[in-house]
């Protein structure tokens, strides 16, 4: 799998929220209907992802993001520090 550094900024926000909602599992029709829009567009964000991050499955953008995620920091949950 190739990791592109500059792929990461060239992922539109709307893209990064259609990529959390793969990221924690959910199928299309999940995403459309937790951001609002259409399956369709939900599809045209996931090709648009894929293409950017030269991945092909959801399974491979998945490991990408495990790969890369120092570089992807908007989708990380940050745990507060108990003191």
């Amino acid at each position: 799998m190739y990791h592109d550094r500059f792929a990461v900024r060239s992922i539109s926000g709307r893209e990064r929220e259609v990529f959390l909602g793969i990221l924690e599992g959910c199928s299309n029709q999940e995403i459309a209907d937790s951001l609002g829009i259409c399956v369709k567009t939900v599809e045209v964000h996931v090709s648009s992802i894929y293409r950017k991050i030269r991945v092909k499955t959801r399974g491979q953008a998945i490991i990408w993001w495990m790969a890369s995620i120092k570089g992807f920091p908007s989708l990380t949950r940050r745990k507060k520090r108990r003191k």
